[in-house]
């Protein structure tokens, strides 16, 4: 996604919702961050609420500077996200059908 915030989206941030699985089980938001995809901006880069980097840097939906609302999942990897039940498919449900109230964050 090539923007630095969620709040330079026409969805603003209450209206958008990233998850990711903990690194390296999912190396997708981190391989992002490599290619260089996600948008520039300053700010604090954190991993699981670690920071790690300070500056401009690029910011992918997980990252907390980025805005989104962050979602619990229980994926243990990359293509988990869908698994029958979970507390993935679970939260999915519930933005889609506007229940934000209800969803899991992390």
């Amino acid at each position: 996604m090539p923007a630095p915030h969620a709040g330079d989206l026409t969805t603003g941030t209450e209206h958008t919702w990233s998850m990711a699985a903990p690194f390296p089980d999912d190396p997708v938001p981190f391989g992002g961050k490599v290619a260089g995809l996600g948008g520039l901006g300053f700010g604090v880069s954190t991993w699981n609420g670690v920071p790690y980097d300070v500056g401009w840097t690029q910011h992918v939906p997980s990252d907390e500077s980025f805005g989104a609302n962050i979602v619990a999942t229980d994926s243990v990897d990359h293509s988990g996200y869908w698994e029958d039940g979970s507390v993935s498919t679970v939260n999915q449900a519930l933005i889609v059908t506007g229940n934000y109230g209800e969803v899991s964050r992390e």
